[in-house]
C-alpha cells in the first residue's frame, strides 16, 4: 500500500512523464502471450486428430491425457511397452512396436479401476492400475510416471458416463440362434474362418476390449466370418 501511494504521489508531480518503450513492451508480451495460448489450442487439436485417426474414434472425440506405461499382456506373459490413452468415452493403448498389442476400451464398459503393487506370473509390477470391465475382463497397466493422477482422471472420466440400459439376449436363445445358423451353413471355407476367429477369441478375448495384435490383422485379411461381422 505504501508502495502505491508513494507511485501514486510520483505521478501526479510536474513533469512526470510517461514511458513510452513500457507500452510497447506491454503489448509486445500480450501479442506473444496470445500467439502461445493459440499454438497451444493447435497442437492440441493436432494430437487429439492424430489420436482419432490411429484408433478409429468418432469425431467428437478429444485427447484429455496420454502417458507412457506398460501393458500385461496374458497370452504372451510379458508386458509390452507403450502408450495410454485417455479421452471422454474411451480408454486406448498402442504399443511402441507397431501393431504388436492395441486395446481400445470404452469407459462406459469399466466396472471399477484400482491402483495395484503385486506380482503378476513373477515378474514384480510397479505403480500398476488394474482395469476391470462389466465382462470381467481385466486389464494391467504399470510403469506410469505419475500413477495416482492417471488414475484420478480414469475415475473423474468414468464417473461421468451415462448409464445405459441394455437388451440381454439369454444364453438359450443365443444357441438356439447360433444352431440355426450353422445348420443352414454350407460354405466349409466360412465354417473354417469361424474355427479360427474362436481360437483367436478364446486367447485374445471377444468384443470391443480384445487384444488387437498382428494375428488379428492376419485373421482380418483372410476375412470376417459373416456371424461376427456386426
Amino acid at each position: 500500500q505504501l508502495a502505491n501511494m508513494a507511485m501514486k504521489q510520483l505521478m501526479q508531480e510536474p513533469g512526470f512523464e510517461e514511458d513510452k518503450s513500457l507500452v510497447a513492451k506491454l503489448n509486445l508480451v500480450k501479442r506473444r502471450i496470445k500467439i502461445s495460448i493459440l499454438k497451444r489450442d493447435l497442437d492440441a487439436k493436432a494430437r487429439s486428430e492424430r489420436f482419432r485417426l490411429a484408433f478409429r474414434l468418432p469425431v467428437t472425440e478429444k485427447l484429455d491425457e496420454d502417458e507412457e506405461c506398460a501393458l500385461w499382456t496374458p497370452y504372451s506373459k510379458q508386458h509390452a511397452w507403450g502408450r495410454l490413452y485417455l479421452s471422454r468415452n474411451f480408454m486406448c493403448f498402442a504399443s511402441k512396436v507397431k501393431d504388436l498389442v492395441t486395446l481400445i476400451i470404452p469407459l462406459r464398459d469399466i466396472s471399477f479401476v484400482e491402483r495395484v503393487d503385486s506380482s503378476v506370473s513373477g515378474s514384480l509390477i510397479n505403480k500398476a492400475i488394474l482395469v476391470t470391465t462389466k465382462n470381467k475382463a481385466y486389464f494391467t497397466f504399470s510403469e506410469f510416471r505419475d500413477c495416482n493422477f492417471i488414475l484420478e482422471r480414469m475415475s473423474d472420466l468414468i464417473c461421468k458416463q451415462p448409464i445405459i440400459q441394455r437388451t440381454i439376449i439369454s444364453e438359450d436363445k443365443r444357441s438356439v440362434k447360433e444352431h440355426v445358423e450353422l445348420s443352414t451353413l454350407d460354405d466349409v471355407k466360412e465354417v473354417a474362418k469361424e474355427h479360427l476367429w474362436e481360437l483367436h477369441f478364446s486367447e485374445f478375448g471377444k468384443g470391443m476390449c480384445m487384444y488387437r495384435t498382428c494375428e488379428t490383422h492376419q485373421l482380418v485379411l483372410k476375412g470376417i466370418p459373416d456371424r461376427y461381422r456386426g
